[in-house]
């Protein structure tokens, strides 16, 4: 059992790194490469995809040594937990902030630029991050944490470590985002619907006026149409990435919530481990499901290998809204 334990783990761990890691990097490379992604809008993007690839490439590595009992002691421990829940928490947050974007861009296009600025986007990711140290690292400097002797027959587990209080705290952080994510997404469909509602009936009414006239605004009909559409791809894509999150989460957090608050409870290390690969798995989906979703972002990946090209706009950061969300 032991020896089938650890072979699972480590082969779990090693494909969801790999895989995780390369499609955060090349879509960080693309965003770095191309000028037409560096907008207000993707900065969210890029900093979700920053978050995924420290958590494929830093976070799991470490959590396998900790699932296979080669860290068993502390404060290799502690330290691991407390850099596990920053990034949880980064990733949780900025997956909501690229929610709250989407609503803005899509609900309220005409003020997005006005509302989306450098200043108040740099001040929302700033918060972000230093919510999650202060929230993350609280057990390494209050009696939140134990710095004790760990028992090597149990290991690393989360509710050895800290308070079981700690840990309802830290659940809450991950989950209480999806509410509101959930919500902001029925009201974002519902303007996409009519939208797009409103475009067909304009294509499908005959406009009056000269032939040059009556094609230009059949054009511009269709244009509108499709550019709606492409918002819907986008965030039907980030929609089923929080639904994914959900899924992959809970058997997490039911697992942990079990243990942490009934003492009686038998802790399955081979269940243990295949939670994380639940979890952890989020981060590694993430680019390929929302990044590589995106057609800009897809090509500007293709451009690293010399198959297409990069626009040759300014580079700096604009707040052009409305060709961020053309290139959805």
């Amino acid at each position: 059992m032991a020896s089938s334990y650890v072979v699972v783990t480590i082969t779990a761990n090693f494909v969801i790194s790999i895989i995780g890691t390369i499609g955060n990097v090349l879509l960080i490379l693309a965003f770095v490469r191309c000028r037409d992604l560096r907008t207000i809008s993707n900065v969210f993007n890029l900093t979700t995809f920053a978050v995924g690839m420290v958590i494929c490439s830093v976070v799991y590595p470490l959590q396998g040594l900790l699932d296979a009992f080669v860290i068993t002691q502390n404060p290799g421990c502690i330290t691991f937990l407390c850099i596990a829940f920053f990034a949880g928490i980064c990733f949780t947050l900025n997956v909501l902030a690229l929610t709250i974007e989407r609503y803005i861009s899509i609900c309220h296009s005409l003020h997005a630029p006005t509302i989306l600025t450098n200043r108040r986007v740099a001040f929302a990711l700033g918060g972000i991050f230093v919510y999650a140290a202060f929230c993350a690292f609280l057990p390494l400097a209050t009696p939140l944490g134990y710095n004790g002797k760990v028992d090597p027959t149990v290991g690393c587990r989360l509710f050895v470590i800290v308070q079981k209080y700690y840990v309802a705290f830290i659940f809450t952080n991950f989950l209480s985002p999806v509410i509101p994510m959930i919500v902001i997404y029925g009201r974002i469909f519902v303007v996409l619907r009519r939208h797009i509602r409103a475009v067909v009936d304009l294509s499908t009414i005959g406009p009056s006026g000269t032939s040059d006239h009556i094609e230009a605004n059949v054009v511009a009909a269709r244009r509108e149409r499709a550019r709606w559409k492409r918002e819907v791809k986008s965030a039907v894509f980030l929609f089923i990435l929080i639904i994914s999150f959900v899924i992959n989460f809970l058997p997490f957090v039911i697992f942990v919530l079990t243990s942490t608050f009934n003492a009686n409870s038998a802790v399955s290390p081979l269940a243990f481990s295949l939670t994380h690969v639940l979890v952890y798995s989020v981060a590694a989906i993430n680019p390929y499901l929302y990044g590589f979703g995106n057609k800009s972002f897809r090509r500007a990946v293709l451009s690293l290998f010399g198959k297409g090209r990069t626009s040759s706009k300014d580079p700096s950061l604009t707040t052009n809204i409305a060709s961020s969300i053309a290139e959805k």
